[in-house]
């Protein structure tokens, strides 16, 4: 196993993940420092409290779970659970909320930073486990903060995710990159392994934290008191909403009077001159021609989340984004819906063809005047993004570079030890995904999602909207990704067809027969496991219909949501 560790980070170093993707826009030293290298961070704590975050972690997040398992998460509405014996006897009872985790903090660690040879020492830390839905997944993720006078590299508080809800390490370092890219007001992400007393927990990106200390590098401003986190789903930029749902990340503040008199400006706007004054209307713009792009639903058009306003001193309140694990075409159909909205019908199954209207489907005050209202400052914005950043010829080759970069650190992360277990999984009977799904899936191959949904293909997805943004908005864009007989792979052994989406609620009009031929004697119809195109997948493939008794629509066996 030793050999193996050093075989294949020799090989990771000498690959560069080139930072020329990113251009001259200043991060901070971490991630620049970090672009071409693997860091190690190392985390001390009591053993006692290191078995007690094992113990919180393994408890988990169970949101969506099959129609089969017996859960407390499946109790959405009791509060009180009660334990019955064989005679129905009441044995105990436990107060549950479902929605509710489990928390862990200590401010017990210590840490040290090893890159190039150079390691730093950091006495006082505080070590968190973080997350919320991925906490479903067997590998946690961690939030740190450095406490006294010391500061990594530009940074105090920094997170550590395993992404497990996606199969390639790479979505949420293409975002960052893209927005790093922009010059957009944004966090950065690298990549880290993580040991905890000595134990390997396995590779992780490493992020940037939206906190007063991440403010104060980028803007000056210290203990700062205009800073919003918009965490909570359902957050529409309403006073009634977000004004108790968007808490100040400053305890000490108390008045919140001028967040709320920007939420009432926002809310009785009737076009963007009305608030201009006082909101970065391109920033804001900017993201949500990039939320509609990547297919974003766990942000602000569709779930309302992961999200802050900051107001610098002296400047326009800015809109800023995070957590990225579910863009590029990941479980849409479990997000899209949102968590008021009727399921995806099967007609609407392919997410890349969504219009903007579309796609931004939930009541939006500010959509509407900002974008429905008149589009053209909107439409502008989406089609220089396209231009500048989210077309094939830009991202392809980032793409290959990132994942040789990572493809040793991953292997390590899928490979057990002498026991049968994985690094850093803290509930080992939560599924992951294989070498040749993250394989596959960095590519344009769809893959089943630990949630019984569509993870896309990431350079399918990309390919895809760009051809039907392309083709919508009427641009010149590239003749060879427009070019339907442009050729890619698909590996065959692990695509997840959509057909087997959960998550998709079926025509109940229709009967839907479809009729494998991939044995055909026609060369476009070739079974090779590892090559398709567009053509091939077209032809592969009949579909039969046939009308059906009108019946009431009934979801799909498997995920409920909660």
């Amino acid at each position: 196993m030793i050999k193996k560790i050093i075989s294949v980070l020799l090989l990771a170093y000498s690959v560069l993940a080139a930072s020329s993707f990113i251009g001259n826009n200043k991060r901070a030293e971490l991630f620049e420092l970090t672009d071409d290298v693997v860091p190690v961070i190392r985390v001390t704590l009591p053993s006692e409290e290191f078995t007690a975050l094992k113990n919180v972690a393994n408890k988990g997040y169970c949101l969506y779970l099959p129609d089969q398992v017996v859960s407390l998460n499946n109790l959405k509405s009791l509060n009180d659970v009660k334990v019955i014996d064989d005679n129905m006897g009441i044995i105990a009872t436990l107060n549950y909320n479902a929605f509710e985790q489990e928390k862990f903090q200590t401010k017990n660690a210590s840490m040290t930073f090893e890159i190039n040879g150079n390691i730093e020492t950091f006495d006082k830390v505080t070590f968190k486990l973080g997350g919320s839905s991925s906490r479903m997944h067997g590998k946690s993720g961690y939030n740190i903060k450095i406490r006294g006078d010391k500061d990594l590299h530009g940074r105090t508080q920094i997170k550590l995710r395993p992404d497990a809800r996606e199969a390639t390490f790479l979505r949420t370092k293409l975002a960052t990159d893209i927005h790093n890219r922009l010059g957009i007001p944004s966090i950065s992400s690298n990549y880290a392994n993580l040991y905890i007393n000595d134990e390997f927990m396995g590779f992780y990106v490493l992020l940037d934290s939206i906190k007063k200390s991440w403010v104060e590098f980028e803007y000056g401003d210290k203990k700062t008191t205009t800073l919003y986190e918009c965490d909570s789903s359902g957050n529409d930029l309403s006073v009634k909403i977000s004004s108790t749902k968007c808490p100040n990340e400053n305890d000490d503040v108390t008045d919140i009077s001028e967040w709320v008199d920007f939420l009432t400006a926002i809310e009785s706007a009737e076009s963007a001159e009305d608030i201009e004054d006082i909101f970065d209307v391109d920033l804001f713009l900017t993201e949500m021609a990039y939320e509609y792009l990547v297919g974003a639903w766990d942000h602000y058009l569709i779930m309302g989340h992961n999200f802050d306003l900051y107001k610098p001193k002296n400047d326009k309140w800015k809109y800023l984004v995070n957590d990225f694990d579910a863009d590029f075409g990941q479980d849409i159909s479990v997000g899209f819906p949102g968590m008021q909205t009727p399921p995806v019908t099967s007609d609407r199954a392919d997410f890349t063809t969504y219009s903007f209207k579309e796609w931004a489907h939930m009541q939006r005050h500010i959509i509407d005047i900002l974008i429905f209202k008149d589009s053209t400052r909107f439409d502008n914005i989406l089609k220089k993004l396209v231009k500048d950043v989210f077309n094939p010829a830009t991202l392809f080759p980032h793409i290959d570079k990132l994942k040789k970069f990572v493809k040793p650190y991953v292997i390590i992360d899928k490979t057990p030890d002498r026991n049968g277990k994985y690094p850093g999984r803290t509930h080992p009977e939560a599924e992951d995904y294989t070498l040749k799904e993250w394989d596959a899936n960095c590519e344009f191959t769809t893959v089943r999602s630990m949630q019984h949904s569509r993870a896309y293909g990431l350079k399918y997805w990309i390919l895809s909207k760009y051809r039907y943004v392309c083709t919508t908005y009427n641009m010149k864009c590239d003749p060879v990704y427009m070019n339907k007989k442009y050729k890619y792979h698909i590996n065959k052994s692990v695509e997840f067809p959509v057909e087997k989406d959960m998550w998709l609620v079926w025509d109940n009009n229709d009967q839907t027969e479809i009729i494998d031929e991939s044995s055909s004697s026609d060369e476009s119809s070739s079974s090779d496991d590892e090559s398709s195109d567009e053509e091939k997948k077209g032809k592969n493939k009949k579909i039969k219909t046939t009308k059906a008794k009108k019946t009431k629509a009934k979801k799909t066996k498997g995920f409920k949501k909660y």
